[in-house]
C-alpha cells in the first residue's frame, strides 16, 4: 500500500501546513462578488440620501397630476430612528401613496385634509429625484413626499 501524501492525487500534493492555492478564476469571482456587495451596500445607503438632498432644493421640483381617493391628517409617532411629525397621508388612484409634511402642524392638518376632496384631481409638487424613480417607488408601494398641491379645475 502506498501511504505517500500524493497517492491517488497526482498533481495535488500540498506540503503539510500549507493551504491549497485558489486558481485565478476563483480569485476573480470572489473579488467580483465582494466588490458587488460593497457597491450595492453603498448604493442602498447613499442613493436615498442623495435623492433626498437633491429634492430638498426648491429648484428641483416636478408636478404630477393625481386623483385623490382618501386624505388623512394626523400625527405620526416616530421611533428611535425617525422623528415624530404632523402630516397628511394622501392615497390616490393613479399615483400611489403621497405624504405632505412641510408646513403641516397641529393647527392646520385637518384643514389641509379637508381640501383634498376624494374624487378630485390635484397637481402635486414632488422632487425631481422622486419623479425620476416613480417607476420603481409605485411598484414597491413607497410613499412619495409632496411639497405642495393645487386642485385642477
Amino acid at each position: 500500500m502506498n501511504n505517500s501524501p500524493s497517492a491517488g492525487h497526482a498533481g495535488r500534493h500540498h506540503p503539510t501546513g500549507k493551504p491549497p492555492v485558489l486558481g485565478r478564476g476563483k480569485v476573480w469571482f470572489l473579488r467580483t462578488v465582494i466588490l458587488g456587495v460593497v457597491f450595492l451596500g453603498l448604493l442602498l445607503v447613499a442613493g436615498p440620501l442623495t435623492i433626498a438632498a437633491w429634492d430638498s432644493s426648491d429648484s428641483h421640483r416636478a408636478l404630477i397630476a393625481c386623483t385623490v381617493t382618501e386624505a388623512d391628517g394626523r400625527y405620526e409617532h416616530g421611533s428611535s430612528k425617525t422623528p415624530s411629525f404632523w402630516g397628511v397621508n394622501i392615497k390616490t388612484s393613479d399615483c400611489s401613496q403621497l405624504l405632505l409634511i412641510r408646513g403641516v402642524d397641529e393647527s392646520n392638518n385637518e384643514a389641509l385634509e379637508s381640501e383634498l376632496t376624494p374624487g378630485s384631481r390635484f397637481n402635486f409638487e414632488i422632487g425631481e429625484g422622486a419623479q425620476s424613480l416613480r417607476w420603481l417607488t409605485v411598484r414597491i408601494g413607497m410613499t412619495t413626499e409632496v411639497f405642495s398641491f393645487e386642485e385642477i379645475d
